[in-house]
């Protein structure tokens, strides 16, 4: 008969668990901040108004560099946006 050390055998087995333990607890600590930021941009979502509904002060109080950027290129006689008819081709037929 062979005898097995059981003292070694149950002290790996310890280690393991506490290893797959604090992985899972790492795991959940990860998991329940994801969700968090999850949950934050689901509200942000909820509570935007549609585009229709904002107005210019609103566009410019997000992004204030738009007036900067606007009265340069009217200033320079620039009426229209680089790549806008890109982007939007115009439905005009010709």
């Amino acid at each position: 008969a062979t005898k097995v050390d059981l003292a070694s055998q149950l002290a790996t087995i310890s280690a393991f668990e506490a290893k797959a333990v604090a992985s899972a607890e790492l795991y959940v600590k990860e998991t329940e901040a994801n969700l968090a930021d999850l949950n934050e941009t689901v509200t942000n979502i909820e509570q935007t108004r549609p585009v229709t509904q904002l107005t210019v002060d609103d566009v410019v109080k997000a992004k204030p560099e738009i007036v900067t950027r606007t009265e340069e290129m009217v200033k320079n006689g620039q009426f229209t946006v680089d790549g806008y008819d890109e982007k939007f081709p115009s439905l005009v037929m010709i």
